[in-house]
C-alpha cells in the first residue's frame, strides 16, 4: 500500500464496487438513467433452444456464433438489434445473456445450426 496504491479490489468484484472506489478516490459522481427493460424469469430464458434462432438467416446465426466465440458483447448486441420485433422475447433473452457475459450459452444455442462447408 505504500507504493502509490490507495485501495484494492478482490476478484470477483461487482460493477458497483469499482464505481464506488472511483467515487471515493477521484471524487466523481454518477448520474444513472432508468432503462426500460423486460424482466424475464429464468424459466422462460432457459426454455430457448437452437430452434428459436431459426427465425434468423444462416449468415446471422454464423455471425452470432463468431461474436459469442470472441466474447464480443457489442457485436452480439448489435446482432440482437436485428431480430424482428415479433421475436422480442428471444431478443431480450439473448441480450441478457450477452450483458451477463454468458457467451458459452450463446455458442451452445448457435452451434447446432452452423453448417461447416470447408
Amino acid at each position: 500500500m505504500l507504493s502509490a496504491c490507495d485501495d484494492f479490489l478482490r476478484k470477483p468484484f461487482r460493477e458497483h464496487t469499482i464505481f464506488d472506489a472511483l467515487a471515493k478516490h477521484l471524487g466523481v459522481s454518477y448520474i444513472f438513467t432508468q432503462t426500460r427493460s423486460l424482466i424475464l424469469d429464468n424459466s422462460a430464458e432457459n426454455a430457448f433452444t437452437s430452434q428459436n434462432l431459426t427465425c434468423m438467416s444462416e449468415e446471422w446465426i454464423t455471425q452470432l456464433y463468431a461474436a459469442a466465440l470472441d466474447a464480443n458483447t457489442n457485436l452480439v448486441l448489435q446482432l440482437v438489434g436485428e431480430i424482428p420485433e415479433t421475436e422480442n422475447r428471444l431478443a431480450q433473452a439473448l441480450a441478457k445473456l450477452a450483458r451477463q457475459f454468458e457467451f458459452e450459452q450463446l455458442v451452445d444455442l448457435a452451434e447446432p445450426l452452423i453448417t461447416n462447408e470447408s
